[in-house]
């Protein structure tokens, strides 16, 4: 194959298919080959392959071969080459002798870029490897949806970088697939829609997890549309086959903590239940004010209303009503959350309404939010000012005295 390749290609084509990549690539890498797209053309056929050296995202781009052959392409000056060009503008890309140069032409112009040599390009080591199981998904854009949800409560922190991704959990069963995230504070459980078939079958005891997706990875797993079951492959990489392309990548090497043991579990007890219009309560928080240091919400719930109130201390103070269906042990309920927190609860799950379950009398006890099937969202509460935000409660919620007739 020549080393001197040479296509032409729409310009919003190109635009589209670098704006996926970008949702790997490594923007302020101090490594300049890995900020450079791998162009390929072969058989009338071109892919870009970026990486970040933790995965591998291949797509196709529909492009005419003028010569076939490979180059690197600078990612972020091919994208400001294109930004302001109309979709059917034709651009051509083509590498001049030594590879150390590339020409990319419009109509009206022509930009030369100095590239790296194509062999510093990493190569692929992961597809290479025995495949040890697939992962058959019953409806593919549902669970992409479901790994948006579970990366809004995935750990930034990286001193506990096991909890930096979603857990493929199988311990139920292979039919019964979980994706689960936390971040100490907050945790969600979703069942994936999937089935876990091993390629050996009864050679070894089931895991409990497949593996852990890095949180860098699921923008780019959740942006483009599956071709058939993702495949696990020996060292717990995982590849999805996409439609025009495919995306390998590593997993976390580590162990996902037991997060069944944080889920509460009330048995023959019946806990407290708050039950929210979720549109109405999520519409409610968006309505509050951020101020200084302002990150918690006090919750006081009675006579079918639930008071939410927040004060900053420093520049701002009030409260919000909203209409309740409630169960509880005590006339008047009481909890503290963190703002964010709970708009993430209400972001990640999907029914008409939210209902807060937790044991009478623990206030400190995590909090069962109940919403859609098949999805388990807790959340630790915090620490607030309870006789503060029942006595709002009392005064918002006490009968006004009838006017004499």
């Amino acid at each position: 194959m020549s080393d001197l390749l040479k296509i032409e290609t729409p310009a919003g084509d190109l635009r589209k298919v670098l704006s996926l990549l970008s949702r790997i690539r490594l923007h302020r890498s101090k490594i300049p080959v890995l900020g450079c797209a791998l162009v390929e053309a072969k058989d009338n056929a071109v892919t870009l392959t970026v990486t970040d050296l933790g995965a591998w995202l291949t797509l196709s781009l529909p492009a005419r071969v003028h010569a076939p052959g490979r180059a690197l392409l600078p990612f972020n000056l091919a994208r400001m080459l294109v930004a302001n060009h109309a979709a059917g503008t034709p651009i051509t890309i083509e590498q001049a002798a030594g590879g150390t140069e590339l020409t990319v032409s419009d109509p009206d112009g022509r930009t030369t870029l100095i590239t790296p040599p194509v062999s510093d390009f990493p190569e692929d080591n992961l597809s290479t490897r025995p495949v040890i199981g697939t992962l058959t998904l019953a409806d593919e854009a549902a669970f992409r949806d479901r790994l948006k949800r579970a990366l809004r409560v995935v750990s930034t922190e990286e001193t506990r970088y096991y909890l930096n991704g979603v857990c493929l959990d199988v311990a139920e069963g292979a039919d019964k697939v979980k994706l689960v995230s936390t971040d100490g504070h907050r945790l969600i459980a979703i069942d994936a829609g999937a089935e876990w078939s091993p390629a050996a079958q009864g050679e070894m005891d089931p895991p409990d997890q497949l593996c852990i997706l890095p949180r860098m990875i699921v923008p780019a797993l959740t942006a483009m549309p599956f071709a058939g079951p993702i495949l696990l492959r020996e060292g717990e990489n995982f590849e999805v086959p996409l439609v025009g392309g495919r995306i390998i990548t590593s997993t976390i090497d580590g162990k996902f903590p037991d997060w069944r043991r944080v889920v509460p579990k009330f048995g023959e007890r019946q806990p407290d239940m708050i039950s929210f219009d979720r549109a109405e309560l999520l519409s409610a928080m968006r309505r509050i004010p951020w101020g200084h240091r302002s990150t918690r919400i006090d919750i006081a719930v009675g006579k079918g209303k639930a008071v939410l109130s927040y004060n900053s201390r420093h520049d701002l103070s009030g409260f919000r009503v909203l209409s309740v269906e409630s169960s509880t042990k005590t006339p008047e309920w009481f909890h503290a959350f963190d703002r964010q927190h709970l708009t993430e609860a209400c972001l990640a799950c999907r029914g008409d309404l939210l209902t807060l379950e937790c044991t009478a009398g623990e206030e400190g006890a995590p909090v069962l939010i109940a919403s859609d099937s098949g999805v388990d969202f807790v959340l630790m509460p915090m620490r607030g000012d309870q006789d503060e935000a029942l006595a709002l409660l009392r005064s918002l919620t006490a009968e006004q005295p009838r006017a004499a007739a």
